[in-house]
């Protein structure tokens, strides 16, 4: 089983110590969902992921 990305994130990696790397009092929601194209392709691998982040 993986960690689910809100449980990694109260991690305390990321809320407590001398570099704090979150802090939610600056973050915001993105006004509507983000759709990636290559997010549809049902055969990603590499090569095509690595077509889309080079566009």
């Amino acid at each position: 089983d993986r960690i689910a990305v809100t449980e990694a994130l109260e991690h305390r990696l990321f809320t407590s110590g001398p570099n704090v790397i979150r802090d939610p009092s600056r973050e915001t929601s993105a006004p509507k969902y983000v759709t990636l194209e290559f997010e549809k392709e049902p055969d990603l691998d590499e090569k095509l992921l690595r077509k889309y982040f080079c566009k």
